[in-house]
């Protein structure tokens, strides 16, 4: 139904630490539309994941992108570098799904939130949209195990 649906759409799916727009968004949401559910949709083919390893002289937008390295650190740390345009591309998934992770991470330090789980007013979702197959899957923090090299 139209008003069901209160979106904040950005490159990377971010969710950024001291944002005014983005706690502006939250605030609102959260005290006024009285959310229930925040959604961080994340999807393969995500130019800017790619983006995290070129280099560039755009200004803006490796600022932002900053938000997101952390996601690319941790699944480097997990893996072997990759050797094959596969082993790239099941990097960059993982990259993609451990963003979805890390902005929820940035979301919960937003004190709006914090007190929105604490008093069980919101629930956060992670989804992953894979653009090839149209699966809509939920992200969740996998055990440090279940992580491989892209070629395993």
């Amino acid at each position: 139904m139209p008003g069901t649906l209160f979106m904040h759409r950005n490159i990377g799916n971010i969710a950024p630490l001291h944002d005014w727009n983005f706690a502006t968004v939250l605030e609102y949401a959260i005290r006024h539309l009285k959310v229930k559910d925040i959604v961080i949709c994340g999807h393969s083919d995500c130019g800017a994941i790619k983006a995290l390893d070129k280099e560039t002289d755009d200004v803006y937008i490796p600022l932002w992108l900053n938000n997101a390295v952390e996601a690319k650190k941790r699944v480097d740390a997990r893996i072997s570098p990759p050797k094959t345009p596969e082993d790239m591309k099941k990097r960059s998934r993982m990259i993609e799904r451990e963003n979805i992770l890390l902005q929820i991470e940035h979301l919960k330090n937003y004190p709006i939130v914090k007190k929105a789980l604490l008093e069980k007013k919101i629930q956060i979702h992670g989804l992953y949209y894979d653009l090839e197959t149209g699966e809509l899957t939920k992200v969740v923090s996998d055990p440090p195990s279940s992580f491989q090299s892209p070629s395993a």
